[in-house]
């Protein structure tokens, strides 16, 4: 009896694989988003560890600022925010927004990877169930 091998539209020669531009993109975009990633993290960590590199942000913010705030009363209380303060939230604020790039990459890349594999064996299982009710309709017509 000779055994089927069930394939998902994929060519390949012996153990050499070829990927389909789903699978390349989702592992583009899986590597780009860790990169992404463990830039962000050196960079968090570098701000506290070197405060020296936050230079540039405070120069960009000099002084404190006022923030009014209203309570539930309508009466208005006033916080003053330090130029410190504003100097590490603006890169920190920057690296939130990248790392959400970052997520979305990964995310993404996980999607099309776990995709191309849902699809394999939803293809996989098609054609196993059309080959078994084959075999049965044989059977039971004899």
């Amino acid at each position: 009896m000779l055994k089927k091998e069930y394939h998902s539209g994929h060519v390949g020669e012996g153990n050499l694989k070829v990927f389909s531009v789903r699978k390349i993109l989702g592992y583009v975009l899986l590597m780009g988003g860790i990169s992404i990633a463990i830039w962000v993290f050196v960079n968090v960590y570098s701000i506290f560890t070197e405060p020296a590199k936050l230079t540039p942000f405070q120069e960009l913010v000099s002084g404190t600022m006022e923030a009014k705030i209203r309570h539930s009363n309508r009466e208005e209380s006033r916080i003053e925010v330090p130029a410190e303060f504003l100097s590490y939230m603006t890169p920190l604020i920057l690296l939130a927004i990248a790392a959400g790039i970052a997520s979305t990459f990964v995310s993404g890349g996980i999607r099309l990877l776990a995709g191309s594999s849902v699809t394999r064996l939803s293809g996989e299982l098609a054609m196993m169930h059309s080959e078994l009710k084959a075999r049965l309709d044989r059977i039971s017509k004899t």
